[in-house]
């Protein structure tokens, strides 16, 4: 009879095991456990020690088992009804206009049902003959890249683990992206997080697994809304979408949109309240500057 003691130097969150045990001549023992990952990051498995020695402690050696295997716990993906993309492409003097979201005078194509799309343009034809549902796509709607800028200021994160305005940011950058990709729009995703994220646009599953792999690993970074503005002001082409993810009430960074405006950038800002939160300050301002901006 030999004792041997095993420890797994996991580093998935609150996984941890040490187990001893003991195995008799031409015997052998066994046991399964298992640990449910509820946090974004990327993880591994393994390795492990193994120790083992007689009853009386006169001998004992160790053995390092090296093996180990990585696990990436990507964000949640979720599908968001109520958020409309307002589309790029030159319309007029580069100012959306309310009918740029939804509406237009002819289709001549279709294409699969995306989370978020409006059930007003549902071709009902194409949907009963493929037994999906199948939307339109319009000719005043013009398809352009979506560029997400994701805000993770620390200094404007709130809330307390895992609910805070740095994970809800992500979740929807990456639902978002997702959503985008699905419907074979080229997405980049620009965030301020640590490390930084500087992925250009393109429109393939690679480039989705690309994006979720960045977000599973991002945490809040020390650049500002306003200071990562200024970095992209030449990098998004124009005639593009950006997207604005931010928790950010202060306004200070809506330079930094206007900018983007005057270069025929058409900008979707998708604002998370600090007031769920925990935080006194209030985003209605806000939401009203933004309203006037169109």
């Amino acid at each position: 009879m030999i004792w041997i003691e095993i420890t797994d130097h996991s580093t998935i969150p609150n996984y941890h095991i040490s187990r001893v045990t003991g195995v008799g001549g031409k015997s052998k023992n066994a046991w399964y456990t298992h640990q449910k990952c509820t946090q974004r990051g990327l993880y591994t498995l393994g390795p492990a020690s193994i120790k083992m020695g007689d009853p009386f402690n006169i001998y004992s050696i160790t053995i390092q088992h090296t093996a180990s295997s990585s696990i990436l716990v990507t964000p949640p993906i979720l599908p968001l009804p109520g958020i409309q993309i307002a589309a790029g492409g030159k319309m007029g003097e580069g100012e959306p206009t309310r009918k740029s979201f939804d509406e237009t005078i002819s289709t001549h194509t279709v294409r699969e049902y995306v989370a978020g799309d409006s059930l007003h343009h549902i071709h009902w034809a194409t949907s009963a003959r493929k037994d999906k549902f199948f939307v339109k796509l319009f000719d005043s709607t013009p398809t352009s890249d979506w560029w997400i800028i994701l805000d993770l200021d620390v200094k404007t994160n709130l809330g307390l683990q895992p609910n805070t305005t740095e994970e809800t940011a992500i979740i929807m950058a990456a639902s978002l992206a997702d959503r985008g990709i699905r419907a074979n729009i080229r997405v980049g995703v620009i965030a301020n997080s640590n490390p930084p994220i500087w992925l250009p646009a393109r429109s393939n599953e690679s480039q989705r697994w690309e994006i979720l792999h960045a977000l599973a690993s991002a945490g809040a970074g020390e650049l500002t809304l306003s200071e990562l503005l200024e970095h992209v002001d030449t990098v998004i082409p124009q005639h593009t979408s950006m997207i604005v993810i931010t928790s950010n009430p202060d306004g200070k960074w809506l330079d930094g949109i206007l900018r983007q405006r005057k270069r025929e950038v058409i900008p979707t800002v998708v604002l998370i309240d600090p007031a769920s939160y925990g935080s006194p300050l209030s985003i209605t301002p806000l939401q009203v500057l933004l309203t006037d901006m169109n």
